[in-house]
């Protein structure tokens, strides 16, 4: 297991106070996902300036959404075929130190596989899903 980064441990004090208060600030605000999100920016200048902790949280972070889009391929019957995995999203302003972990997560998980920008946001994704005529995107009747 990871043990604790100080330097990200004195950031999070610095951005939130004890412990006790920070529960109060992040369930006290309107968006507390965002709020938690925009700690990642700490985390990748920590990694980018050598925090093992730091740089250990990028790379599960990207096993995690590798996790992720392998499942959600295999559920749609993609699995063995070529597919496209977007990154979208603001994590991934994080830009080598997320996308190098994430690509060499994806190569050995789901060889076929091709890591790609997205073409749109999650909107337009939800759009495009939601209007397509592709089976390979239509044919789950089902997400779990």
């Amino acid at each position: 297991g990871l043990h604790g980064s100080q330097r990200l441990a004195d950031e999070f004090r610095r951005e939130y106070g004890t412990a006790d208060r920070a529960v109060s600030v992040i369930h006290g605000d309107a968006n507390p996902t965002r709020l938690i999100a925009t700690f990642s920016r700490n985390v990748a200048r920590a990694a980018q300036e050598g925090d093992p902790v730091a740089r250990a949280l990028w790379r599960e972070a990207a096993r995690d959404l590798v996790r992720g889009a392998v499942a959600a391929a295999d559920r749609a019957g993609l699995a063995g075929s070529v597919y496209a995995v977007a990154c979208s999203g603001g994590l991934f302003g994080a830009g080598a130190l997320l996308l190098d972990p994430l690509a060499e997560a994806l190569a050995r998980v789901a060889p076929t596989a091709v890591l790609s920008s997205a073409r749109a946001d999650a909107l337009g994704g939800g759009a495009t899903l939601a209007t397509s005529k592709r089976p390979e995107l239509t044919g789950v009747t089902s997400w779990y």
